[in-house]
């Protein structure tokens, strides 16, 4: 589950997903759940379970010859960690990550992916 925040007031958002925050913890303390926050979302998810599990499955049934990951959030970063060496990842922001490329905005990336497209 998610509460995406990047459309409410920065003022108000601060306070409502410190309460949340409280909340969920309190709720979840004796469960196997995780409460995190990212990128202007909170996320309660099963322990132990991240975007880099189904990735790593997902790689080893095939051999591919191009892996690309996209990612903007926290979240992305066991994604990354999951990825073969010669797998392009790119993280949007300026948060510290295991990505090989970054971009300051999404805006950025189509033009790179054209680009890329473009050289072959």
């Amino acid at each position: 589950m998610v509460w995406h925040y990047r459309k409410v007031d920065p003022e108000l958002s601060s306070i409502r997903v410190a309460e949340l925050k409280d909340t969920l913890y309190f709720l979840t303390a004796s469960l196997k759940l995780d409460v995190a926050e990212g990128n202007k979302i909170v996320e309660v998810k099963n322990a132990g379970i991240n975007k880099g599990q189904p990735a790593k499955e997902w790689v080893s049934k095939k051999n591919w010859d191009f892996i690309l990951a996209v990612g903007n959030d926290v979240t992305d970063e066991d994604l990354f960690r999951e990825l073969p060496e010669f797998a392009y990842s790119i993280k949007i922001g300026l948060a510290p990550s295991r990505a090989k490329l970054r971009f300051k905005t999404q805006n950025e990336v189509i033009p790179f992916l054209n680009k890329m497209k473009n050289a072959n």
